[in-house]
């Protein structure tokens, strides 16, 4: 895929989780250092198994963002680590282009004793993680009493004694704890991250799961994007669009709300038609979506799209009043497809609206210059293909979420009555 690097895409994920809340990230990113340089010790794999890896233990507390309040996690000392791990673990296991990594997220806060006749492919990368995790909570609470020598004592119960010894050799060569005092090393981690290399699907399924993400504020979100997709997609196909335009339109559509995840739990709620209020929040979010998606892009067509879908044919949309003349085909293909998937929406208390007011209001903001012609009435011509496969595609997606969420439930349960 020619759109986007595979660092990129590393980058992408982990700076839209931010959006949510930097601390996991930002921790994720130390613990991640730490655990690079043991397994530069090991001398056991290649530089772009190392980066791959370590991406994961970047990813490590993704669950958090789901399960848990982020304040409690980054106390020290918080014990109920499971629910964000065994979250962590199936939003990989379904979603993730290498589901085997899930395991590492479902064990990295699992002690060495807990551990016992448990045997999978990167057990060694759990108890890594775990170390380093617990190592850098101390590094930021006790920064200038913490002795790792301490954790030597816990060898056997906690920690894997070989984990410990390899840190140990790693400390001595590396000088690791000197690192994280300043800022040599994240430069360091982005060196690493040039070794990365996925495969196109991969590459598509990660950024299928970064739109995933949006659902950790709201599920519908999801849904939403989903639905967007689906109509801007067929929009484009009955109107003839090549290849490359419809890969484009695809992975415009699929990050154009990408920057919701950036405002707060109240403001994320915008209304059709935009009142003042909804009119500042649609600035903001595209803001935080451009500054996000811009530097991370090769082709900027696609970030373009994203950014461009609430703009208007005749100037008067946001963020920057572009004219029709100034936007392409696909720009006004996702500005349709979004205000109709909004009107279809069942998200944030809104009722959806029936057929006929979906295509009452089209025609009106067609009529009036804002949104582009051609595109309404091949929308409104194939309507109900259209919903149908808008259900289909959500219904598949609901589906998932809903398996996810069981089987999370399940876990959770026989966790408690196993520590009872």
């Amino acid at each position: 895929m020619k759109y986007i690097g595979s660092k990129n895409i590393c980058l992408l994920i982990h700076e839209t989780l931010k959006l949510l809340d930097k601390r996991p990230m930002e921790a994720g990113a130390r613990t991640s250092y730490i655990v690079y340089k043991m397994l530069i010790k090991s001398e056991l794999f290649e530089e772009f198994e190392m980066a791959e890896l370590c991406c994961v233990a970047m990813l490590r507390d993704i669950g958090a963002y789901k399960t848990d309040k982020i304040d409690n996690l980054m106390l020290p000392g918080f014990e109920k680590q499971m629910p964000h791990a065994i979250y962590g673990y199936l939003f990989m296991k379904h979603l993730f282009p290498v589901p085997a990594y899930g395991k590492i997220l479902l064990y990295h806060h699992m002690d060495f004793e807990q551990m016992k006749g448990v045997s999978y492919e990167f057990e060694f990368l759990s108890d890594y993680i775990h170390f380093a995790d617990d190592m850098n909570m101390h590094l930021l609470t006790e920064p200038d009493s913490f002795d790792y020598h301490t954790m030597e004592d816990q060898c056997g119960v906690k920690y894997d004694e070989r984990t410990y010894r390899l840190f140990e050799e790693a400390e001595e060569e590396f000088g690791i704890l000197e690192q994280l005092k300043g800022t040599a090393w994240k430069e360091e981690l982005l060196r690493l991250m040039d070794y990365i290399i996925f495969r196109n699907d991969e590459k598509k399924q990660y950024l299928q799961m970064l739109m995933y993400c949006i659902g950790f504020k709201r599920e519908d979100s999801v849904i939403d994007t989903v639905a967007a997709i689906c109509i801007a997609q067929e929009i484009g196909r009955q109107m003839k669009l090549d290849e490359e335009n419809l890969t484009i339109l695809y992975y415009g559509t699929m990050l154009h709300n990408i920057g919701m995840l950036g405002l707060a739990e109240q403001e994320s709620d915008i209304t059709y038609p935009p009142d003042e209020k909804s009119i500042k929040l649609i600035r903001q979010h595209i803001k935080i979506e451009e500054e996000l998606l811009r530097p991370r892009f090769a082709d900027q067509q696609i970030v373009d799209v994203a950014v461009r879908h609430h703009e208007r044919p005749d100037g008067s949309g946001y963020p920057y009043g572009l004219k029709a003349a100034e936007m392409t085909i696909n720009d006004m293909i996702l500005q349709t497809a979004d205000l109709a998937a909004a009107c279809m929406s069942r998200s944030a208390g809104h009722q959806p609206g029936n057929k006929q007011q979906i295509c009452e209001m089209l025609q009106k903001e067609s009529a009036e210059g804002r949104l582009h012609q051609e595109t309404v009435t091949v929308f409104l011509e194939h309507y109900d293909e259209i919903v149908k496969r808008v259900q289909t595609e959500s219904h598949t997606i609901l589906a998932t979420y809903r398996r996810l969420q069981s089987q999370f439930e399940k876990a959770s349960l026989k966790i408690r009555q196993l520590h009872k």
